[in-house]
């Protein structure tokens, strides 16, 4: 009983290895055992010159979710990593007119302020009150305070 159990660990165990392999041979170009072995016999003659570069799928991709009663539109697309940033595709593809698009449109700062083409705005005062209202609020103090005085005077 005991030799048939550990034939069959043994089966099993082989087999989760072998699966294993298939799956990091799925990942990656060479499976680890392979590579391991023609390591050692081929220490000399191959050098590693680094990951292969594989240019990226392109995704564009657009989709609409609801989320508590608003309509939400999510826009997925691939992008590249340069030690400028982050680069779209339709940024590669148009660098160069878009460069000189933003040298024309710069402009000119001087000491002084820059003259508005159009007068600007007047700010208009915020209150809380009607100008009717204020004027009834300060007649009602206006009277309180006589009463007031007068209670002073007399007591």
């Amino acid at each position: 009983m005991r030799k048939q159990r550990k034939e069959d660990l043994v089966k099993h165990v082989e087999e989760v290895n072998r699966l294993v392999r298939q799956a990091n041979g799925d990942l990656f170009s060479s499976s680890s055992s392979s590579s391991s072995s023609d390591a050692e016999d081929n220490d000399n003659n191959d050098e590693w010159n680094g990951i292969p570069h594989v240019e990226p799928e392109v995704i564009d991709q657009e989709d609409e979710y609801i989320d508590e009663d608003k309509y939400t539109t999510v826009t997925i697309e691939t992008v590249g990593i340069s030690k400028h940033g982050f680069e779209t595709k339709g940024d590669r593809e148009g660098d160069g007119g878009d460069a000189d698009g933003e040298k024309k449109e710069k402009k000119v700062w001087t000491k002084e302020k820059p003259k508005t083409s159009r007068p600007k705005k007047k700010k208009i005062k915020f209150r809380y009150e009607t100008k009717a209202e204020r004027k009834a609020e300060r007649v009602k103090q206006g009277v309180k305070k006589k009463k007031q005085k007068e209670a002073r005077m007399v007591g």
